[in-house]
C-alpha cells in the first residue's frame, strides 16, 4: 500500500491498481468508485458508508461490514489470490460505469424528468 497524496493524473494510477479499497467512513456517492472501475479495478467498501454499495453490489467488488478492517482486508487479499476473480469483477464494473452513469445514459433520462416536473408545474397552475 502506498499513500501518494494529491496527484494530477489519477487515472494513471487507477490503471496500475489491481483492488480499491474504499476506506471512507461515509461518503454519499464517491465517484472515485466510478473512476477506479472504468480502469476495471473492483472495488471493496464498508456497508452503510454511503452509496458505494450501491454501485458495488455482489458483481464489481465487495462490500462488508462498517469499519470492519479485517473483512476489508480480507477481501481484498482475496481478489488478489483467487484467479480470475479480479479481472472478472474489474471487467463487470467498467461495464456498470457504461451502463448506467455514462452521459449518454444519465443526460436523457434527467432531461425527462426535468420535463415531467415542468409539465407538472405548469399544469397545476392552469
Amino acid at each position: 500500500m502506498h499513500f501518494l497524496g494529491h496527484r494530477s493524473n489519477p487515472r494513471d494510477y487507477f490503471a496500475a491498481a489491481d483492488v480499491f479499497a474504499l476506506t471512507s467512513r461515509e461518503d454519499p456517492f464517491p465517484l472515485v468508485n466510478l473512476e477506479a472501475a472504468t480502469a476495471e479495478v473492483p472495488t471493496v467498501c464498508f456497508d452503510e458508508a454511503g452509496g458505494s454499495k450501491e454501485f458495488v453490489e455482489d458483481d464489481c467488488g465487495f462490500v462488508v461490514p462498517y469499519l470492519d478492517v479485517e473483512a476489508m482486508a480480507g477481501r481484498v487479499v482475496e481478489i488478489l489470490t483467487t484467479p480470475g476473480l479480479r479481472d472478472r469483477l474489474g471487467r463487470r464494473a467498467a461495464e456498470k460505469v457504461r451502463e448506467r452513469h455514462d452521459i449518454e445514459v444519465v443526460a436523457p433520462k434527467l432531461l425527462e424528468l426535468i420535463e415531467s416536473r415542468l409539465r407538472k408545474v405548469a399544469e397545476s397552475r392552469a
